[in-house]
């Protein structure tokens, strides 16, 4: 990501030159909504309930890796994509994960939780000694309120520059810029990239996951609820 796309919102522009500045961040923005289409996908595949919730189990362990590698971008994109009406509405599949990995998710989603300005997320991400991928849709979420709550001009004073909203625009910036200059020091694996990548690639999109949802756990009436209820207590 280079500084001239954190300007003037240009990742939200509809004017194709002004959104080109921005090409990283798009990009950026489009394997996010790839990669939560992808794991939903991967969770509705399976077709056994108890598989299901494996690989919910095996989701949660690689999401808090990805915390355990500051990879917080990717942290935030896996917590979300589970939450999603896709899975997140899979009461069957939920209950068969284990308290312990419940407890594991619950405490992945408060890190990337957006309560009180990413409170939470912001002083873990300062803690963290780089290498690091930091989560991007907060810095975006800081620009625009920088960019629409402050004029470029002093108010009384038109030909005044608003300097101080210039500085606060440059401190996101530099920020971005901190958490590149570190690399990773990982072993690149082709098998693994190639696999991702087709996973991205041919991703459904949400109205066909949900389709797929509603396939492995119609939506239930109130009485076909009680009854499973039941038969789970052994009642029935």
């Amino acid at each position: 990501i280079k500084p001239v796309e954190c300007l003037a919102k240009a990742w939200t522009s509809e004017d194709p030159e002004i959104a080109a500045k921005a090409v990283n961040i798009k990009r950026m923005i489009e394997t996010a909504n790839l990669y939560a289409n992808w794991i939903n996908e991967l969770v509705l595949n399976e077709k056994d309930t108890k598989k299901r919730a494996l690989i919910v189990r095996q989701l949660v362990a690689v999401a808090e890796k990805l915390r355990q590698l500051n990879n917080f971008s990717l942290l935030y994109a896996t917590t979300a994509a589970l939450a999603l009406s896709p899975i997140h509405r899979l009461k069957r599949t939920w209950e068969l994960v284990p308290s312990k990995v419940m407890a594991t998710y619950t405490t992945l989603q408060a890190v990337t939780n957006s309560a009180k300005s990413w409170t939470d997320y912001r002083n873990e991400l300062h803690s963290a000694n780089p290498p690091c991928v930091p989560f991007v849709g907060v810095y975006l979420t800081d620009l625009v309120m920088i960019q629409d709550g402050n004029p470029d001009y002093l108010k009384g004073a038109e030909h005044h520059i608003n300097f101080a909203k210039r500085v606060s625009t440059a401190e996101v910036i530099r920020e971005i810029q901190q958490y590149q200059s570190v690399p990773y020091c990982l072993t690149t694996v082709p098998e693994i990239q190639a696999f991702i990548r087709r996973g991205l690639d041919q991703s459904k999109n949400v109205a066909e996951l949900h389709e797929l949802s509603l396939e492995l756990e119609p939506r239930e009436g109130e009485e076909e609820k009680i009854t499973r209820l039941l038969a789970e207590a052994g009642f029935l």
